[in-house]
This record gives C-alpha cells, structure tokens and sequence, in this order.
C-alpha cells in the first residue's frame, strides 16, 4: 500500500527559507548596487564640472596673464615715448636758447670794457639808451669798470620752463658775483636777476677757498 505525506517536511522548509534568504540577499545587493551606481554617478558628474570650473579658471587666468603682459608692454612703450619726448623738449629747449644769449654771456664776462665794433662784439652788457640812463641814475645798479671777469666763472646752465635761466658757477668772493648780476640785470636780453644762494667752500683738490653761486634769471626771446 503506498503512503502520500501531505504535510510539509522539515527539509522542504529548511530549502524555501534558504532560497527566502538568498533573495533577500539579492534585492539587498542590487539596492546596494543601485545605490552606488547612483552615488558614483554623482560624484562623476561633480568631478566633471569641477574640471570643467578649473579649466575655465585656466583659460581665464591666462588670458589675464596675456592681459597683463600686454599692459605691461603697454606701459613700458608708453614710458618710452614719454622719455623720448622729454628728451626731444629739452633738445627743442636747448635749440631755442639764442645763440646771441650765450654771446652777451660771453661779453659779460670779458675784462675790458669797449663798445662793439665791426671786427670786436665789445664787452660789457647791451643795453638801451633807457637802461644806460637808469644805471647812471641808479648807484646801486653801477658795476666797477675795472672788474677782473676772470675771478667768476660758469659751471652749468640750465633752461627751465617759461625761458628761465638757472646760471650756477664758482668766483672768488660774492663781490664778483655782485658784479656778474648787475652787468645781468643791465642786459636787454635778461631780466629778473635773482641770486639764489651762495657759500664758501675749499677746493677739493687745490685747498683753497672759493665762493659757489647760483642765479636765476629769464632769456627774453
């Protein structure tokens, strides 16, 4: 006679438990899985507009960069310019001192005292039948006809802006200064003579005493 078991055996519950449990584990490591996936997914994608930020950045700070050297270029160019400039207005500022300024200079500064003549320029200061008349009516603006020019002497002349002159040099005493100014100041072709400063000092090589000047005054041209 043969027998059905209808009941279920404790094997056949030990074996659906078993698959139950390797399911679970399945969804589990598929949830996980997805998990991850979703995860990484975003991190790519961050990563992505990270590189994406930085090479922007690049590309921007080299452009920068390319910005600055051009500017840098530019100012250098510019500075050029405003050197070569400035050395042209002083050539034009050099040019346009008269060469007859420099002459009455020159006549000033000579020891005799004689009126021009077609072969001599003469010496002493050109001036007007007025100045020559103020002069003489004026003490303090008479000069000493026996001065010695050779005890003063020019250093350096320099053209400033609006024609003045800055005329520095070296004499003896501040007398010979006082000289040298009053035959200035009666020129036609100078005026406001001003002296500046003066002061003894020695010689650096010679040891001797002499006198420093600087006088301001303006070429009228």
């Amino acid at each position: 006679m043969i027998r059905i078991n209808l009941l279920p055996s404790k094997k056949s519950r030990t074996t659906e438990k078993g698959q139950k449990m390797i399911l679970l584990a399945v969804l589990v490591l598929g949830a996980a899985g997805a998990g991850m996936f979703l995860v990484t997914s975003s991190l790519s994608d961050d990563v992505a507009k990270k590189k994406q930020e930085f090479s922007n950045l690049n590309a921007r700070r080299v452009e920068l960069t390319t910005e600055t050297k051009e500017y840098a270029n530019y100012e250098a160019e510019k500075q050029d310019l405003l050197t070569k400039q400035a050395a042209i207005e002083a050539l034009r500022g050099a040019r346009q001192t008269p060469t007859w300024a420099l002459d009455e200079l020159s006549q000033i500064l000579q020891k005799d005292r004689r009126p021009p003549t077609a072969t001599h320029p003469g010496s002493g200061p050109t001036m007007t039948k007025e100045m020559k008349a103020r002069v003489e009516q004026n003490k303090n603006a008479q000069w000493s006809e026996g001065w010695d020019a050779k005890k003063l002497w020019l250093t350096s002349l320099t053209e400033e802006k609006d024609h003045e002159l800055v005329i520095e040099g070296g004499a003896q005493s501040d007398k010979d200064v006082t000289q040298f100014a009053k035959r200035l100041q009666a020129s036609v072709y100078f005026r406001d003579v001003v002296p500046v400063s003066g002061a003894m000092k020695n010689h650096p090589t010679l040891n001797i005493p002499y006198y420093v000047w600087t006088i301001r005054t303006k070429v009228l041209y």
